[in-house]
This record gives structure tokens, C-alpha cells and sequence, in this order.
């Protein structure tokens, strides 16, 4: 059976495994057939529908799937030259030689693998990925739906959430980003985070008591030894309130309206120290909270 995809985008570099060897003993054993318009993004496409890890670009026009590779080892990337039927800019493996790359849930979604620090890149809910069937999808949908716009699978079973990625730069190997996680499908070492968009906006969480974020009388902005993480690109004050709240660690917030930079701090003004920084306005919270009275 030939299965219809019509995907024809250059594939992601982070996803490239390879120029692998192949013969009669397939190293990918499932062979999807012969294709007019081959990509490999179109290749990779067709074995994440039928639920394989790996896919192979292979002569031009042949795609073939499988949940391991390399058994006949590996061969020089020039002998996986040849032009994709789908697009003569692209290379789609050479005869009896396989383009290998990783199939990813959401290949739309995939951004890259990017480095980790045991201070997180991402900064916000943090969960583990244990049993679940599809560890990608699962961390997406969580952090989709908890207003994050990044996902990250670090260390095989652990889901990262965030606003924003890459401080620490993108992983020095792709290879970071390779091994199994328990799902069958492939996350990152404790190194490297696989960072996924989730196509969601920033929401406050829901709490028990309701939080007003003040001005206390004669505050200064709290210096940046208490900052714990900086977000840019962040206009209005209200969205730096959000952040906070959406990180536990995180008690008050210095905000610069003119540079659009958050700051969120470890510490009140009561007990950290502050000094007069131009353009930041210092914000902490007072909790209120709400007396439920009997019904008559």
C-alpha cells in the first residue's frame, strides 16, 4: 500500500541521523514504496502515520521505516547525494544508501535541541513523562494547556514548560537529542532539551486567594543578585505578573517598560537589596483572602 502525504519542506538538521548502509537484508525493514514528489520530510511524515521512530530516504524516490538503524553501518554522507524526486534541493539518500532521520510527533511544532543547565532553560511547570504512550504529545498538551508556548522533553522522562528557550544555546550535537524516552519515541540527555511550540497563549494560574501586585511605599528595584529569570520582549507589566505567578520560586518582580525586560526575583524588598535602576519599577504581591459565609 502507498499512503498519500503531501509534505514537501526542507526537514529540520537536528532530525539528520545520517548516510547509513543498506542491502537486501533491509536495515529499515518497512518498505512504504516508490514516490514521484520524495522529500524527506515527506518520508519522515509517512513513518510517524504508520508509528515508526526512524525514516530513510533511500535512491531518490524510495522511503523506507523502522524502529532501528545501522545494523550494516554507517557510509560517507557523499554517498547519500542523489536529488529528491520531491525537490531537486534536497538530497534523498543514493543506491543501496539511506538518508536516516528521526521521526518526530510533531514535526510541525519541532524547534530543536537546544542545551540545558541545572538552572532550567525553561523556567516553568516541570513533570515527569513516566508510561506515557507519547511522551511528545503528552508534554505539548501540558504545557498547551497551562498557557506555555514551549515545550521541552529533557533527561528521557522529564517535561519542561516556558515562555522562551535557548539561553544556553542550541546542543553542540544533534545526537543530544537522540535517545529513546520511555514512550518509544526519541527526547534528550540531561544535557539537552527537544524543544517543541505548543500554540498556546500565557494564562495565569487559578489560586485560592486572589493576588494584588503592589508598589509598596518608598521600594527601589531589587538588585540582580535576586533575580532568578529575565524574560525580554515583555511590553506590558501585566504579562511580568503572569510569569511570576506561573513560577513558584518567584515572589516579586522588577519590570523596565522602555527596555520591555522582566525580572523575576527570589525575594521581597523586606529582605532583599535594592537600588534605584533606571527605568525599573519594583512589584510585589499581597495576598487577600476571600471569607465564604454561610448561606441564611
Amino acid at each position: 500500500m502507498i499512503w498519500t502525504v503531501v509534505v514537501t519542506s526542507s526537514v529540520p538538521l537536528d532530525l539528520y541521523l545520517g548516510c547509513y548502509i543498506d542491502t537486501t537484508d533491509r536495515d529499515l525493514p518497512y518498505n512504504t514504496g516508490l514516490y514521484s514528489d520524495l522529500t524527506p520530510v515527506k518520508c519522515i511524515e509517512i513513518c510517524r502515520v504508520q508509528g515508526y521512530i526512524f525514516a530513510a530516504a533511500q535512491n531518490a524516490n524510495s522511503c523506507f521505516c523502522g524502529n532501528s538503524y545501522g545494523k550494516h553501518g554507517k557510509a560517507s554522507d557523499t554517498d547519500c547525494s542523489k536529488a529528491c524526486t520531491g525537490n531537486s534541493n534536497l538530497k534523498c539518500g543514493g543506491q543501496w544508501r539511506a538518508s536516516v532521520y528521526r521521526v518526530v510527533t510533531k514535526l510541525s511544532q519541532y524547534i530543536g535541541c537546544y542545551k540545558e543547565s541545572s538552572r532550567r532553560d525553561l523556567w516553568g511547570d516541570k513533570s515527569e513523562l513516566n508510561g506515557t504512550v507519547s511522551a511528545q504529545d503528552v508534554c505539548i498538551q501540558r504545557c498547551k494547556a497551562k498557557g506555555f508556548h514551549f515545550a521541552a522533553i529533557n533527561d528521557y522522562t522529564v517535561c519542561n514548560c516556558g515562555v522562551s528557550y535557548g539561553r544556553y544555546g542550541k546542543a553542540v550535537s544533534p545526537k543530544d537529542c537522540n535517545p529513546k524516552c520511555s514512550g518509544g519515541e526519541h527526547c534528550s540527555t540531561t544535557n539537552a532539551n527537544t524543544i517543541y511550540r505548543t500554540e498556546s497563549k500565557i494564562q495565569p494560574l487559578a489560586r485560592y486567594t486572589t493576588v494584588v501586585y503592589s508598589i509598596p511605599e518608598g521600594s527601589v528595584p531589587l538588585l540582580r543578585d535576586h533575580v532568578i529569570y529575565t524574560e525580554t520582549s515583555v511590553n506590558n507589566v501585566t504579562i511580568c505578573l503572569q510569569y511570576c505567578e506561573l513560577l513558584p520560586a518567584c515572589v516579586s518582580i522588577n519590570h523596565n517598560s522602555v527596555t520591555m525586560v522582566c525580572e523575576m526575583n527570589n525575594v521581597t524588598s523586606s529582605t532583599g537589596r535594592g537600588a534605584a535602576r533606571e527605568n525599573f519599577i519594583y512589584w510585589e504581591p499581597m495576598k487577600i483572602d476571600h471569607l465564604t459565609l454561610p448561606l441564611p
